[in-house]
Parts: structure tokens; sequence; C-alpha cells
């Protein structure tokens, strides 16, 4: 089959809106946002109110343009907010993976031993790739290690490491051993050790929802690849209502909401975050996955 449909203006782009069913209180508004973002990536936000089996894709009931603007704004505050909250996470596990490994081993450059990593391949592809990542470093701090030392090729993890990606380092800490060093760093963020894997699914779900803020994508209504199982008996507050979507974005919320709890004890991601809710009030929480009573957890009391 050979693809032949045209481009089109944004009167045409409207017009094929219209004849869907959806209501335009300005169209001249909507050509102005049509014209400075894509129609598709419109489209994922129009998707949940369209019969999408249907070669037309109808609106199954009335909503106005700007209703679908409001979810849109909505959903690039969150991603705003989101990034900013996982930036600190980021930043904290980078800042414990160097700090306990090199620190409790008495070693700069530890993760050239594979001792530490459960799985030798990993660890193999792992050295290649921060061996690429170092040579094609634009970081001063990179070239001022290789002007001034020949021994060992690469720096010592406290520079090296941070220009290691969240999601690289999500591996590694996956594969690192459970030993002394990552003990520290289990308890650093509120975990007992036996919940190695939910912390490790949590840092990889997280690394997925970091890189969708990063590239601008749909978060508010999403289901993510990666769903993320809560401790049974964590050692500080948490939800206690975990009958929910673990895919859903409410219960990634609440991962990152405990961990800047285990980073900062005063941060203000749940007052910023219920501020944006009160802020669109039409925003329909159930379908980012959240039960019904959710604020009057505890864990989300102000």
């Amino acid at each position: 089959m050979i693809y032949n449909k045209p481009a089109l203006s944004v009167k045409d782009q409207v017009g094929i809106l219209k004849k869907r069913n959806l209501l335009f209180k300005n169209e001249t508004v909507a050509e102005l946002f049509l014209l400075n973002n894509n129609f598709y990536r419109l489209r994922g936000y129009t998707y949940p109110f369209q019969e999408n089996n249907l070669p037309d894709q109808p609106f199954i009931c009335p909503i106005y343009f700007e209703d679908i603007l409001e979810i849109y704004y909505f959903d690039r505050e969150l991603r705003l907010l989101i990034f900013k909250a996982i930036e600190k996470i980021e930043i904290a596990l980078r800042t414990q993976i160097v700090y306990q490994y090199s620190v409790t081993n008495s070693d700069s450059h530890w993760f050239y031993e594979s001792k530490y990593f459960s799985d030798p391949m990993f660890h193999s592809k792992f050295l290649s790739q921060l061996k690429n990542d170092i040579c094609s470093s634009p970081e001063k701090f990179i070239s001022h290690y290789q002007n001034k030392y020949h021994f060992p090729d690469m720096p010592p993890c406290w520079s090296c490491f941070e220009i290691v990606s969240f999601g690289t380092l999500s591996l590694v800490f996956k594969y690192l051993h459970m030993n002394q060093s990552k003990q520290k760093i289990m308890v650093h963020f509120d975990f007992n050790s036996k919940d190695d894997d939910i912390l490790k699914g949590w840092i990889h779900n997280l690394s997925i929802i970091r890189n969708i803020c990063a590239h601008y994508g749909r978060l508010w209504d999403r289901e993510l690849p990666i769903a993320v199982k809560f401790p049974q008996n964590s050692p500080r507050l948490f939800i206690k209502n975990t009958a929910v979507n673990p895919k859903k974005l409410y219960a990634s919320i609440c991962c990152i909401q405990y961990l800047l709890n285990s980073i900062n004890q005063g941060n203000e991601f749940k007052i910023e975050f219920q501020e944006l809710l009160r802020k669109y009030p039409s925003i329909n929480t159930k379908k980012m996955g959240f039960p019904k009573r959710w604020a009057h957890e505890n864990f989300w009391k102000i």
C-alpha cells in the first residue's frame, strides 16, 4: 500500500477536526496553536475522546478544542514538575553509587572490577560505552584528567559517572551485587535490602518517565511499560492503599514522593503537585490511576 495523503494547511486541519465533531470556541486560536504544534502531537490528547476504530475517527461526546488544550497545558506543566523531581533523585542516586562504592572500598576506580557486578557481559558493555562517552565528552573535567594523567585510562568514578545517562545508571544499579556498599545505598533511600528488586524497578520506571519528559511526550494518562511494586513494610511513611494500577502515573508519583522524602523531608513536591491539580480541576485523575480518596492518605497530607 502506497502512502499518498497530502500535507494539510492549519485551516484544513481545523476542518478535519470539525468534520470529526470537535467543537471550537475560537478557530483562530486553534489555527495559531496548530501553526506551532504538530497536528499529530495533538492527536495524543484527542485520542481518548474519539472512536478510533472507525475510519473518520469521530469524537464520542461533545468536547471543545479548548478542553483538549486544557489537558495539553496540564500535561506540559506536569512534565516540568516531574522532570525537576526526577532530576533530584537521579543526582542523589548517582552520588550515592559513587560515594558508597569508592569510600567503602577505598578505590576511586572500583567500576573496573567485575566482582561488583552480577552480569559480566553487562559490565564489559558498560566499560566499553563509558570509554566511548569519555572520548566524546566536551566536559572540561574529563579533558583535564586526560591531559594530566595517563593511568588509569578513565577518570575516577566521581568524574566519569557524571556523564553517564540516567538510563545507564539505572542498569548499573540493577547489576550491582548486593554488598555492604549497596546496602548503604538502600538505607539512604529508606529501603530494606530485601527490597532491592523493588527499588531497581522504581529507578528503571523513573528513567523511562524522565525520557518521556525530556522529549516532551504525553505523560498524564500514559500506561508505562514498567510496573512498579510496593514494599510491604517500608521504613518510612508510605501509601496504605496499594491496590492501584502499577503502570499508571499515580503509582510512579508515589515512588517519586517517597524517594524525595528520603533525600529531603522538607521537599515541596506534593504541595506543588496538588496545586497543579487545583489549577486544572477538569483533569480526570482516574485516567492517571488515582484511586478514590487518595488525598486523604497521611502520605499525601500537607
